[in-house]
């Protein structure tokens, strides 16, 4: 064998394990990117969604306080046609405004004169959702449908009753242009597919051919991929056949939700040219000898610092997006909690009991979800925070945490031993806060509530933890209890953001630790957490 060919075996062997090193790096790099680019999308339908279900949520509260019309209740209604124009031109997306009886006939419509003839023998339009208002008594978002002008509208539907019972049913029909405006305000990259669906489904706004898909039902491929699912992704196929990778969102079965689609090729092309221009690199050191191989290894660390400054970049993006969505929401959040305020301070005492108690409704419901948006907020910016660890004393960190959130509480407070630890104190702080926050909440309803905090050893390591009789929980749910939104309690029986424990979670991950728990519904839990090295 001649010296070339020795040197060349030499380096061949010399370069293989780093040849083998690179190959998984960017194997495992393509699935980190693929992974994070899907969990954005994701992200991102919730967003998308929770604004959609915003949007509607006004369209409600507004025909809500029209429904409290006091032309309604001596039944003049010549005087309530002239307030229900004045409401529907209010709101340039609503098409217009019709009054039926219980039996579905219409009574009068703000696109016509008082009196006029009603088209189309005055049939309901989307008559499922005004059988589902009489069925429920709950206000009720139709589907799209045809309008009786033949334009493709949606219904927002109330009741409306006087005495606790119903007289008549109160229907907007709404142009699908404002959830268009929806779509537009997100900014969402050019190549990617963004379509608001309907409970049946059906679309009701689009970016591409929007006046063209109104009305039409989604893909076979994304009503398979949908189904009676709450969330979710997958490969489908849109309209047009193109095979896009998708993430939806919606509340629950049978509500309205958001679809966004970026093409399959788009998301994982870069990822795959990348790895072929890197292999085809390698396979050349190897050809050229021991001076390429070290050009090369230069040449990928590049490349790796590339892609990581490449996945920085997007995280920023995303960031930058969740901070434009978060804006987006509170404007009008607080629009209709200054609005709610206004009326209830200039007209208060001329409103009837009914209609005073939704205004505060509308205000103490745009100030949680403000609340719930700082909380978003803040809990997304724990990623970037830097962990500074320094000597705590946690037992005097504890002891503050219960100055602040004791209050006038009627609670036994024992605490166990809280020996000190390496750890950031702001961070610290916050899962100790979520913590007790908790454990008082929850142990409320005790007959005597009892909360211990305390250290010990739990599974072969030495442990923190919180404990109460409270309510407690029922294990087979425990693993959701440290997910964002996840709540095993209605918001009506414990306030809260549903991001507290997600908090603790991403903190203590965040030091090299875990966190668990442990309890039994009636008996009370116990949250441990470790923090690791």
């Amino acid at each position: 064998m001649s010296l070339r060919s020795r040197l060349l075996w030499l380096v061949a062997v010399a370069l293989l394990p780093v040849v083998l090193f690179v190959l998984f790096g960017l194997a495992a790099l393509a699935r980190q990117q693929q992974d994070q680019a899907h969990r954005a999308l994701q992200e991102r339908a919730r967003a998308m969604a929770s604004a959609v279900d915003l949007e509607l949520e006004g369209s409600v509260a507004a025909l809500e306080v029209l429904a409290l019309a006091r032309s309604l209740d001596a039944g003049d209604l010549r005087r309530f046609h002239a307030d229900a124009r004045a409401a529907a031109g209010a709101r340039a997306t609503w098409d217009g405004i019709l009054l039926a009886d219980l039996e579905g006939k219409w009574l009068l419509s703000t696109r016509l004169p008082y009196g006029a003839p009603m088209p189309g023998r005055g049939a309901v339009v989307e008559r499922e959702s005004f059988a589902a208002l009489l069925a429920g008594g709950r206000p009720v978002i139709g589907n799209i449908a045809k309008g009786p002008g033949g334009r493709f509208l949606f219904p927002v539907r109330v009741a409306v009753a006087r005495g606790g019972e119903p007289r008549y049913v109160l229907t907007a029909l709404v142009d699908p242009a404002a959830m268009r405006g929806i779509l537009a305000r997100q900014k969402v990259p050019p190549q990617s597919l963004s379509i608001i669906f309907d409970g049946r489904l059906s679309i009701v706004a689009r970016t591409l051919d929007h006046e063209g898909s109104a009305g039409m039902p989604l893909s076979d491929s994304l009503r398979a991929l949908i189904g009676e699912a709450g969330e979710g992704a997958g490969l489908a196929r849109t309209r047009e056949d193109n095979e896009v990778y998708a993430a939806f969102a919606r509340d629950a079965p049978g509500a309205w939700g958001v679809v966004l689609g970026i093409d399959k090729a788009a998301l994982s092309g870069p990822v795959w040219r990348s790895i072929a221009l890197a292999g085809t690199g390698i396979l050349l050191s190897l050809l050229a000898g021991g001076l390429v191989a070290g050009w090369l290894a230069r040449r990928i660390a590049a490349r790796l610092n590339q892609a990581n400054a490449d996945l920085r970049a997007s995280n920023e993006q995303l960031e930058a997006f969740s901070y434009s969505v978060s804006h987006d929401l509170r404007a009008p959040l607080r629009a209709a909690d200054a609005n709610a305020s206004i009326v209830l301070e200039a007209h208060g005492a001329a409103l009837p009991p009914e209609a005073r108690e939704r205004l505060r409704k509308v205000s103490a419901s745009a100030q949680y979800m403000s609340r719930l948006i700082d909380a978003l907020l803040a809990f997304s910016q724990l990623a970037r925070r830097p962990v500074s660890r320094q000597r705590v004393e946690v037992a005097a960190l504890v002891e503050e945490c219960l100055r602040v959130l004791r209050g006038e509480r009627a609670v036994q407070v024992v605490l166990g031993e809280l020996p000190a630890c390496e750890a950031d104190p702001q961070l610290l702080r916050q899962v100790f806060h979520h913590l007790i926050d908790n454990a008082f909440k929850y142990s409320a309803g005790a007959a005597a509530p009892r909360v211990e905090i305390g250290w010990r050893h739990e599974g072969g390591e030495g442990a923190y933890y919180v404990q109460d009789n409270g309510v407690g929980f029922d294990m087979q749910f425990a693993g959701k209890l440290f997910g964002l939104f996840e709540r095993l309690h209605s918001p009506s029986e414990h306030d809260g953001t549903g991001l507290g424990l997600a908090t603790v979670q991403r903190i203590v991950q965040r030091h090299g630790g875990r966190v668990w728990a442990q309890g039994e519904p009636g008996k009370g839990a116990t949250f441990f957490f470790t923090l690791g090295a």
